[in-house]
């Protein structure tokens, strides 16, 4: 960022009366034109963030999880509950499920903490609540792996207008 003569501390006052000098007129000691001045046209950062609007959000979740349905990488399952955190009862579950390959989105209606610390350690899977599921996430996978609950609050949350 750089600044401009209005950023530059200093130069409040005339640095010299306007007539009978001689020399050109100036109105600050922090003109461009100065030593010591401000920058006229030098860069300065600006937010290109923009907002989505609500439901926007929604319909374009809605519409990968149509798009998901179709290709059929949905997977619905009843409750995983891991009685011990280890990786190694996670990944039998995807393998019985037939998707221990694939880059897998699991979305479980609550964060259960030993089912977290089982899949934390597979690179292949990632954990994210189910009303929390972003466009992002949905669309970075290559199969979603809803529990039951967890697709019914997707879909209370997606259908409310």
């Amino acid at each position: 960022s750089t600044k401009t003569r209005a950023d530059v501390r200093g130069g409040g006052r005339k640095p010299w009366r306007q007539k009978g000098r001689g020399v050109a007129r100036a109105g600050s000691s922090r003109s461009p034109l100065w030593r010591g001045g401000g920058v006229v046209f030098g860069p300065k950062p600006r937010n290109y963030r923009h907002a989505l609007p609500k439901k926007m959000k929604r319909l374009a979740r809605r519409s990968v999880l149509s798009q998901r349905a179709k290709e059929k990488s949905i997977y619905v399952v009843d409750p995983i509950r891991v009685g011990e955190p280890k990786t190694k009862d996670f990944l039998q579950i995807l393998e019985k499920i037939g998707i221990h390959e694939k880059k897998v989105l699991f979305l479980p209606l609550g964060m259960d903490r030993n089912v977290i610390l089982s899949a934390r350690n597979l690179p292949n899977v990632r954990i994210v609540p189910a009303e929390q599921a972003s466009v992002y996430d949905l669309l970075d996978c290559e199969v979603v792996l809803f529990e039951k609950e967890g697709i019914k609050k997707l879909a209370n949350q997606l259908t409310a207008a």
